[in-house]
């Protein structure tokens, strides 16, 4: 039974990371079939996402899991990235609320060769989220972001007021983005926890692992891009690091079906990004988050039998001339931060900052051996508890929700 639910755990964090690395409709012009369901709304959004009254627009599809209630509260999922969709995600969220499910114009089901690259802001997805706000009227609604998805839902709930529009009841953020990085700042964490990784392993393990060739007949940049990813997801609830379980299945007294099991798990996170993705990651990421990013998903190289940074450089002559800073944007409502201290995407110094610069009522919850994902995957055994505290408006009853976690919670407030 172990086993079992073992096996289930890793299938959703697979299932999850798969949606973020393939869900882009290809880079094609036309859109799949899922964009055009019962469940997708449209409205009309100017192509260069400031003009409100432009009419040069595009079609913006979002959807919605609407309940019995038409009352239900809304949440609102804003993906990472940039350039992640998540109409296709597979979400987990109690069906109390109607969830909406966003993927940025550009991307996914809102891919339209009529806009402008320069139209690719965090700014302007906030807006296009705003505008599903004042679509939808809804009586309650939350924003939930993850990862670069913090970014635009910061500016949402910053804006909304503003914009003539209800602010959220509450504001949930994971893996949390509080400013732009500083040189060399953003792969330091996956370096380091590659290094402590390492020192863990079996001999038997290490050794298959480390040759100059990757197992399994693994690209070395697709190894490297795989282990940058996994090092950064944490322990997840039954008790085993991500990535320490997923290479003791190249253990020399491990099955063939354990070895296809793993491969089979790795090759979805691998598919490379499409041409849509390039656009919108380069033009976000360097002008807004990280100067001297090196690649769409390939920061790291395969060399020695060791994982390195790469010297490549993206952004070239991009200068970063919106660099994002969450001080800028005063949520005036209830925050939930979600950090997991092995966190190497979006490091702990990242929530801290964001943290420590806002004025309104806010909670900062670390979890101990958690990742990129501290609240949907390494919090995934109690998280409900959290969510029903929310529908409920017992945001006394929050810390008490992860009572029964495996993983354990730290708290800080802030007023």
């Amino acid at each position: 039974m172990k086993k079992i639910k073992r096996n289930i755990k890793l299938s959703f964090v697979v299932a999850a990371l798969a949606v973020s690395a393939s869900g882009e409709a290809n880079g094609q012009t036309a859109l799949p079939s899922r964009c055009d369901t019962s469940a997708v709304r449209k409205i009309q959004r100017p192509l260069d996402g400031q003009s409100e009254s432009s009419t040069a627009t595009f079609t913006y599809r979002f959807s919605v899991s609407e309940r019995e209630d038409v009352n239900a509260p809304l949440l609102i999922f804003v993906p990472g990235g940039p350039g992640q969709t998540s109409m296709e995600a597979p979400l987990s969220y109690p069906f109390d609320f109607a969830v909406v499910r966003t993927d940025p114009r550009g991307m996914g089901c809102n891919i339209d060769s009529r806009i402008p690259v320069a139209s690719y802001s965090s700014l302007t997805i906030a807006r296009d989220i705003l505008a599903i706000v004042r679509e939808m009227k809804p009586k309650r609604y939350f924003i939930h972001g993850i990862s670069f998805g913090t970014v635009p839902a910061t500016m949402v709930a910053s804006l909304a007021e503003a914009e003539g529009l209800p602010k959220p009841e509450a504001v949930i953020l994971e893996g949390v983005m509080g400013r732009a990085f500083a040189p060399d700042e953003y792969i330091r964490g996956t370096l380091q926890n590659w290094k402590t990784l390492k020192s863990k392993l079996p001999s038997e393990v290490l050794n298959v692992v480390t040759q100059e060739e990757p197992p399994l007949g693994i690209s070395r940049k697709n190894w490297a891009a795989w282990l940058s990813v996994a090092v950064g997801l944490g322990v997840l609830p039954h008790g085993e690091d991500f990535a320490y379980s997923e290479l003791m299945n190249l253990a020399p007294s491990a099955t063939n079906e354990a070895r296809e099991g793993f491969l089979a798990r790795m090759k979805p996170i691998l598919a490379p990004p499409s041409e849509a993705k390039k656009l919108i990651y380069k033009e976000i990421t360097c002008r807004e988050l990280v100067g001297d990013v090196r690649d769409v998903k390939y920061d790291y190289d395969w060399v020695g039998g060791d994982l390195v940074a790469t010297t490549d450089r993206l952004c070239g002559s991009m200068k970063m001339d919106r660099s994002y800073d969450s001080r800028k944007y005063q949520i005036p409502t209830l925050t939930y931060y979600f950090s997991g201290d092995a966190d190497s995407v979006t490091p702990p110094q990242q929530a801290r900052y964001h943290f420590e610069n806002q004025t309104g009522e806010r909670l900062l919850i670390t979890v101990k051996q958690g990742g990129h994902q501290a609240l949907s995957t390494n919090l995934m055994d109690c998280s409900n508890s959290f969510w029903t505290a929310l529908l409920k408006r017992q945001p006394d009853q929050v810390v008490n929700s992860f009572a029964s976690c495996r993983l354990k919670t730290a708290f800080e407030a802030g007023r």
